[in-house]
């Protein structure tokens, strides 16, 4: 979390106003399709993976 956090907000430094606001929409934007590439890769690592013996 605090990576995509810190993804999110790495070009606001010195921004205000609509750019600021525009800055943090798109970091945000990048973050999300980042954490659901991670989210597809697990799944996909899962289904690939061998089951555990019982």
């Amino acid at each position: 979390m605090a990576v995509l956090i810190a993804i999110a907000n790495r070009n606001v430094g010195g921004l205000t106003g609509d750019a600021l606001k525009i800055a943090v929409a798109d970091g945000i934007q990048v973050a999300f399709w980042l954490a659901a590439a991670g989210i597809v890769f697990s799944l996909l690592a899962a289904m690939v993976l061998p089951e555990k013996p019982k």
